[in-house]
Parts: C-alpha cells; sequence; structure tokens
C-alpha cells in the first residue's frame, strides 16, 4: 500500500470507477490509512477496496452506486461510519462486504433507517453475525430482490438471527428457491439455501438446521427436493439425522466414513433396532454411497430396497421405490475405469451383489456404479447413452420423430448460418479492403507446413465471405505442396481448380515415401501439367522418376530445382536431358544436387542463378562450365560445392568470362587448379561477396595466389570480421571471415601465418587472430606459439592437448626453466577444453600471476588475460561438474 501514498494529493475529474488491490499487508498498513484526498472526484460511481485501509469519511466515498470491500483485517471501519458511508450514497445498486474486520459492534440498532431505493444486490460474508444483522436490520431497500448471506449462528436462530428487526428482507431470502440442502456431522449442521438469495448458516445440530429449512420453506415458496448429506460418523448420530429428516428428505448421500449398514437400515424401518418399524423416510427418491461396500453392508442395502420396493413380506406399499442408486461414487469422476475395475465388476460384484440390487430397482430405477449406468443386463454405459423415454417407442413413431426433428435441424442451422454471417461482419478483419485479405492469405498459405488439415482447408471454414474469396482467388491454389501427410486428392483438387494458371510445384519425395505416399501418382499428375510451370522443386530418392522431363515443354518456368538423396548405377552411366535440349525461354535460375545433367550451353543459358552441388558422376568438364558461364552473361550468383569434374585444366582459358552483374560466388570442395582457373577466367567487377574452400600443397603464393587472380585480391582481403587458425600439427587451416569467407588447408604453420600476414596487409581491416591448437605434442604447440607470438589475441586448447605444457609456454615461451624467451604479448584470451589435473592448474596460475605482474615473475610489459573460459566438452554429467 505504500506504493498508492502519491495518491493524496491528486485530482481525478474525470475518474468513474476505483479498484485498489494489495496482495500483502506492510505494517505501515496496520497503523495508518491511505488518505486517498479529502474529496471524492465528482464522477466517481464504483468503489472496490481488498486489503486496503482507508479513511472511512462520508466526504470521499458519497454518492457511489458500487460498493465493494473484502478482506480489511486492519483499520476496517466501525459500523456507524459504515452507516454514514452508506448513508452517503441514497443512489447505491450493489452493496458486498466480505471478510472485513469491524473494530465495534453494535449493541443497539442505529438510530435513523438507511434509505436505498435503487439498491438490488446485496452480500454480507465472513463478518460478525450481529454486524450482519444490524446492517440487514438498518437498511430499507424495496428493491433488493438478490443477495448472499453466510454466518456462523449460535444458539436459537429464530432467537438471534431470524428477529423482527428484519423481517423486511424475509420475503426476498426465501423466494425463488432452486436448490436446498443440509450437510450434517450431528453436531454441526450447514444449511444451502439457493433462490434469488443464497444462504449458507451453519447452526448448532440438525434439529436447528431443520427448522430454519422449514421456516424457509414456507408455503408462500416454492420448495424443492431437500438432499441431506451425512458426515457422521456413529449409529447414533447418523440415526439422530435421519429421524430430524424422515419427513422431508428426497436425497441422502452419505460420505466416506458414514457407518453404511446401520444407515440403510434406518431408511428401511426407521429404526436402528430390529422389531416394529418406525416411520421411514416416505419421500426418500435417491441414494449416493461415497464408498466401496462390505458383505454386511450389501445384505442391508438389498434388504432396504425390498421393504421400499413392496417386495415379499417386509414390503411397504406406501413407500416411495428408490429411482436412483449411485455406488462407489466418491473419488471416480475423474479417473476412466481400468482393467482391473471392469474385470471385478464382472467377475465379482454383478453375479454377487449388483445383478440383484439392479433387480429390485426395475426397469424405472437407475443405478450408477463409478460414475457408470449398470444396464439390467449388466453392461455398462455412459450417463449419456441412457435414454429411458425411448422404452416402448415403435419404429414408426421414432421415424415420425425423427423427420419432425431433422426439419426443425435444418431450420435451425439455416438460420445460424444467417445469424453467424451477419455476426461475422462486425468483425475488424471484414473491414479490409479485399485486396489487402488475399495479401494476409498468400503469406498464410506460402507459410503453410507440412500437415494433412491444410491451410486452404481452415480458410474455407472460417466463414461464408472467407470462403467466397479463397475459392476465387487463383493464386491462392496454385502453390502444390506434396509431403509425406499430404494427400494426393488435394493435389489434384488445386491442380483442376484453375486450369489456366502457373503453378509453382513442390515434392518432398525422399527415403520410402516415393511407395508409402503416392510418390509416383503424384509425379504422374504434375507432368501433364508442366506447361503451367513457373517454378518446380523436387527432392526424390534418384532421378529415374524425372525421366518424363526429357520431353516435356515449360514455357513458363522461371525456376528449377532438383535434389536426389542418393546416387543408383544408371545415373552413374547416364545423365538427364532435361527437356531435350529445349530450354524454357524464361529459365532463369536453376538448382541441381546429385542430378547429373547435359553440361550443354543451349540448356543452361540465359540464367540469373546457378547452383550445382554434390555431383559426383558425368561432372562437368572444365571447359564444358566455362561454356554454360559465357551463355549466361547476367549471372548474378554462382554455386559449386563437392562437384568432381570430369577433367583437369593446366591453364586458365584463353577467353575470359565477362559477368558484370555477378555479385555473390561460392567455390568449395573442387580441385584447386579448377577453382584457380575459374577465378583466373572470371571478370566480376562487382563480386564484392564470395565463399571458397581448397586444399592447397606447397608455397600458396607459387600455386594459387598468383597474379592470374589479382583481380580479385581488394575483394577477398577486405572486411575482415574475424580471422583464426586452426592448429592440428601436420596441418594448418586458415579461416577469414570478411566480405569473403576464406577456408585454407595448408601443410605448415609457418606458411599459414604468411598468407594471413598477407590477407591482414593494411589496406584490410585486420581482426584479432584466434589460435585454435588441436596438437598432442608439445614441440609442434611450441613452434605454433613461437610463430604467432606477436599476433595471437586468443588461445583454444582442445581436448588432448598436453595443456600444462602450453601454459608454459604462455608465460614463458619456453618449456625449460631459466631466462624466459618472448611471450605472445597481444594474448587477451585462453579457452580450455577439458578438466585440468593438479600440475595444469599450478601452470595455469603460474601464467597469470606472470601476465597479471604479481610476485617477482610477474612482467609489467604483459597484457593480463581479459577472459579465461575453463569446459570440459566431453563432460556427460553436467550436474555433477557442477556440484
Amino acid at each position: 500500500m505504500a506504493a498508492l501514498e502519491s495518491m493524496t494529493p491528486l485530482s481525478a475529474p474525470l475518474l468513474e470507477s476505483l479498484s485498489l488491490f494489495t496482495s500483502v499487508y506492510s505494517g505501515m498498513d496496520q497503523n495508518k490509512p491511505l488518505d486517498i484526498g479529502d474529496w471524492a472526484p465528482p464522477r466517481l460511481q464504483e468503489v472496490s477496496l481488498a486489503r486496503i485501509y482507508v479513511s472511512w469519511s462520508p466526504k470521499i466515498l458519497c454518492n457511489l452506486k458500487t460498493i465493494k470491500l473484502k478482506d480489511i483485517k486492519y483499520g476496517g471501519p466501525s459500523f456507524s461510519q459504515l452507516c454514514a458511508v452508506l448513508s452517503a450514497s441514497p443512489s447505491l445498486a450493489w452493496l458486498s462486504i466480505a471478510a472485513v474486520g469491524f473494530p465495534h459492534e453494535p449493541s443497539t440498532l442505529p438510530p435513523d433507517p438507511i434509505h436505498m431505493q435503487n439498491l438490488r444486490k446485496l452480500q454480507f460474508s465472513d463478518i460478525p453475525l450481529r454486524i450482519t444483522k444490524g446492517f440487514l436490520a438498518a437498511i430499507r431497500a424495496p428493491k433488493c430482490e438478490f443477495g448472499g448471506l453466510e454466518g456462523d449462528i449460535r444458539g436459537d436462530p429464530f432467537e438471534t438471527f431470524f428477529t423482527p428487526e428484519i423481517s423486511h428482507f424475509f420475503d426476498h431470502m426465501r423466494s425463488g428457491v432452486t436448490a436446498s440442502s443440509i450437510r450434517s456431522n450431528g453436531h454441526v449442521a450447514t444449511i444451502s439455501w439457493k433462490g434469488s438469495w443464497r444462504i449458507t448458516l451453519d447452526v448448532n445440530g440438525t434439529r436447528a438446521a431443520r427448522r430454519v429449512l422449514d421456516w424457509l420453506s414456507e408455503p408462500n415458496s416454492r420448495a424443492v427436493p431437500l438432499h441431506l448429506t451425512i458426515d457422521a460418523n456413529n449409529s447414533r448420530q447418523v440415526g439422530e439425522v435421519l429421524a430430524v429428516m424422515v419427513d422431508a428428505v428426497d436425497q441422502v448421500t452419505f460420505q466416506y466414513g458414514a457407518p453404511v449398514a446401520r444407515a440403510l437400515r434406518v431408511l428401511a424401518t426407521g429404526s436402528l433396532v430390529d422389531g416394529p418399524a418406525r416411520e421411514p423416510p416416505h419421500a426418500l427418491k435417491e441414494v449416493y454411497i461415497g464408498k466401496s461396500l462390505n458383505d454386511d453392508e450389501w445384505e442391508q442395502l438389498s434388504s432396504m430396497l425390498r421393504q421400499r420396493q413392496g417386495e415379499g413380506g417386509i414390503g411397504d406399499q406406501d413407500l416411495k421405490p428408490i429411482r436412483r442408486l449411485e455406488l462407489d461414487r466418491l473419488g471416480y469422476p475423474y479417473r476412466e475405469l481400468t482393467e482391473a475395475d471392469i474385470n471385478s465388476f464382472r467377475l465379482i460384484l454383478w453375479p454377487n451383489h449388483l445383478q440383484e440390487i439392479r433387480r429390485l430397482l426395475g426397469p424405472e430405477g437407475e443405478l450408477v456404479w463409478r460414475e457408470k449406468i449398470v444396464r439390467q443386463d449388466g453392461v455398462l454405459v455412459d450417463r449419456h447413452t441412457e435414454d429411458r423415454d425411448l422404452n416402448g417407442r415403435t419404429r414408426s413413431q421414432c421415424e415420425e420423430e425423427l423427420g419432425i426433428l431433422r426439419s426443425i435441424q435444418k431450420q435451425l442451422e439455416r438460420r445460424a448460418a444467417s445469424v453467424s454471417r451477419k455476426r461475422n461482419s462486425f468483425a475488424p478483419i471484414n473491414a479490409l479492403p479485399l485486396e489487402l485479405l488475399v495479401t494476409i492469405f498468400k503469406i498464410t498459405v506460402g507459410d503453410e507446413e507440412s500437415r494433412r488439415w491444410s491451410i486452404h482447408e481452415r480458410l474455407l471454414l472460417v466463414c461464408h465471405d472467407w470462403n467466397h474469396v479463397v475459392n476465387n482467388t487463383p493464386s491462392l491454389w496454385t502453390r502444390i505442396r506434396k509431403t509425406i501427410v499430404s494427400p494426393n486428392a488435394k493435389v489434384i483438387h488445386a491442380l483442376q481448380k484453375y486450369q489456366d494458371s502457373p503453378l509453382e510445384i513442390e515434392c518432398d519425395l525422399t527415403g520410402e515415401m516415393m511407395e508409402t505416399v503416392g510418390g509416383n501418382a503424384f509425379l504422374n499428375a504434375i507432368f501433364p501439367h508442366a506447361h503451367r510451370w513457373r517454378k518446380a522443386t523436387s527432392r526424390l530418392e534418384d532421378t529415374v522418376a524425372l525421366e518424363p522431363m526429357t520431353s516435356l515443354s515449360a514455357p513458363l518456368l522461371e525456376s528449377l530445382s532438383l535434389f536426389t538423396s542418393r546416387w543408383s548405377p544408371r545415373e552413374r552411366n547416364k545423365s538427364l536431358d532435361i527437356f531435350g535440349g529445349r530450354p524454357p525461354p524464361r529459365l532463369q535460375e536453376v538448382s541441381l544436387r546429385s542430378v547429373c545433367v547435359t553440361w550443354s550451353p543451349t540448356t543452361l543459358c540465359n540464367l540469373k542463378t546457378l547452383e550445382i552441388q554434390d555431383i559426383r558422376y558425368l561432372g562437368p568438364s572444365f571447359s564444358q562450365l566455362c561454356a554454360v558461364l559465357s551463355a549466361s552473361p547476367n549471372l548474378e550468383t554462382l554455386s559449386i560445392r563437392d562437384v568432381w569434374f570430369s577433367d583437369d585444366t593446366s591453364t586458365p582459358p584463353q577467353i575470359p568470362i565477362h559477368m558484370p552483374n555477378l555479385s555473390e560466388l561460392l567455390l568449395s570442395d573442387i580441385q584447386q587448379r579448377i577453382t584457380e582457373g575459374l577465378l583466373a577466367a572470371f571478370r566480376a567487377p562487382k563480386c564484392k561477396f564470395g565463399k571458397f574452400s581448397a586444399q592447397i600443397k606447397g608455397d600458396p603464393f607459387e600455386t594459387f595466389f598468383t597474379p592470374n587472380i589479382s583481380h580479385f585480391f581488394d575483394n577477398m582481403r577486405s572486411g575482415a570480421m574475424a580471422n583464426s587458425i586452426g592448429f592440428y600439427g601436420s596441418s594448418t587451416t586458415i579461416f577469414w571471415e570478411g566480405a569473403w569467407r576464406i577456408t585454407l588447408h595448408l601443410d605448415d604453420i609457418r606458411v599459414a601465418r604468411s598468407v594471413l600476414g598477407w590477407f591482414s596487409e593494411p589496406n584490410s581491416g585486420a581482426a584479432p587472430l584466434h589460435l585454435k591448437i588441436h596438437a598432442i605434442d608439445l614441440p609442434g604447440i611450441e613452434e605454433a606459439l613461437a610463430v604467432m607470438v606477436d599476433a595471437v589475441h586468443q588461445v583454444t586448447f582442445q581436448y588432448r592437448t598436453p595443456v600444462a605444457g602450453a601454459l608454459k609456454l604462455l608465460a614463458n615461451s619456453g618449456l625449460v626453466d631459466g631466462p624466459a624467451r618472448e611471450p605472445p604479448h597481444a594474448l587477451e584470451e585462453v579457452c580450455i577444453c577439458k578438466s585440468l589435473d593438479y600440475d595444469e592448474w599450478e601452470q595455469l596460475l603460474g601464467m597469470l600471476r606472470k601476465r597479471q605482474g604479481e610476485g617477482r615473475d610477474g612482467d609489467q610489459d604483459l597484457k593480463p588475460l581479459r577472459r579465461l573460459r575453463l569446459e570440459d566438452q566431453y563432460a556427460e554429467d553436467k550436474d555433477a561438474e557442477i556440484s
């Protein structure tokens, strides 16, 4: 509440409703009220306070229509203060007071009545009973037809509560009853009265509860069947409760601890002992037992039913038969019956007990066991499947009623559809222009995931208008996707929907899906529509299924992507002649993965994007690829990865390949001389972004970085973001990340250092160098650190690296004690990817002391480490590591 102190000086002239709630009481809340100002906002009509202590002044809380006070344990209003507040709000319509601690209880009624002509709803709960009575006596509210009342009455209710002072509320309290019940444990009884007023009262004993319930149910009110719930746990209390309620009870529920055997004897004879029967409960119709029964209890239950059903010498023809019996009720409503439950019913309960119980109840009676209805033939069924009112109907009567019901159903469906359309017309999305709505649908359909229930079907079922839009917009039906869950029927429907519209085809039929989901049928369905293809993407097991493409004509095709997941023997000997050497005139994008085609410039020409990957058989020759690239002077993106060329080249081509629009180039996992030959041939002044990976033997400046490719040097070396060297002892890998991402595998770390130095010449923005050491021998590590001593900023020791010796190198640049050689000055970060032993911890601390300048070995000229990362990347139990 302390956070609300700033409300004191505020002015809120437009405030109509104020609700303040706090979750906890602070010390301040118990001693000082919240002063929300001296005067109420002029328009304030509703105030709701929970755990808020305010100044209870009629100057502030006045002219209100709603007052709700709840859970005010400290600083609550006195009775006179709240009466003054209510008197200042003559137009009050709703008053609710729950769990409020009043500091003073009234000893007499207030001197003047409180007139509230508009009060409609009143609720008092968890407040002192005398306070409740005082308010009811003071308030004059002729229109208050709804209310709630909870309390604990000591002594005689008609002497302490239901007295003449509150008689003006009696008619309202007793009217409109919908349910009544008593719950008794013998000593205390709880009355529940549900009507216009909802009343819950705890009274002393069942007799007092019965008197109050009789008073509430006097002839001027509509009485309902009484439900008696017994919590008593001894026979005497059960007998007393049933004796009090004998002529009124309609339903009885025995809770888990009640003595059921003796209670059933009372229901049969009205007495707990054998002999002449007292008056049993005549009106009783329903019995609920919330426990499993033993043999004695089963016998008493059968006897009670025979007595009430009028069977044998003990039958009483004046008693009403039981119409509903529920057994084993509590604890089972939220659990499905198990196989063990069913077996227990069939093998034990039904033949030994329930069959006789079911017979005694007769065809009009209902037996329920563990929330399942037990039919007369012993079959368990759900409640909603039992329709006893149809018993005795003839076929013609059923047909007649069905005809009437179907006619009514059709009328209701038509009316519901009309009302739904009218309601949907008010939705904000239906105010959008049609073009914008179609655009939203296109985005939604374009992002559709693979599922059996498609986006189209969902949109069609939203409403009549959306159904019309989707069905009459061709562009929403021209993207055909085939996956493991999309049925061919949906594909065929989309193909036939708009037969003149261009199509986007996408299918994923890898693995065993070709046979299991009708892959061949799908391909046979789409190939006849090749003249409509605008974009086609297929992922297949092999290229055999693509053979019909050799004779297809696709005049509208702009993009073609073909992927296979494996190589078949046929593909190693024969290439796929797509479109029979007749290229689609609009084709601009081609992507091939594990698909060998005829590498002809007449087929692959005038492209803007060419991607070929994982071509291991019948790959292009160097001259064939140059011819294809020369036939596409407007190429913008070229990617060649993991391609085995059918021949090599010793010199670059005599004629350069001019590609003025090429902006992105990727060459990876192809022969070194092919890479160099392509770079030497290309003339691409706009190619500022690229990626290549190569394995270089010998001196790179003699075999690769030669004048032939010097026109790419400035772009390759520009815009460095990160660079690193991976040292494996016998080999070294350079990683250069800039406008170009370059990966080079070299023989020697000294060569790698010279290449990295060449990349990082002053005209490029060099980034800090990261040295990753995978070597397992100390001489190799010493050589690597010696080569990189003046350049390395970050060192990572991988799992098998001898860390102790490596750390001594970082401190001294030597493996032996004595005068230190030059350690790496620029080093700022170290990462160790293994758990350390005692010697390695000691070397780590020694290296840190040396670089931090501590002790006699400290070196003030060295940069201290700024980051040290220790991790065991092979640790299996992370929790154990943390412990």
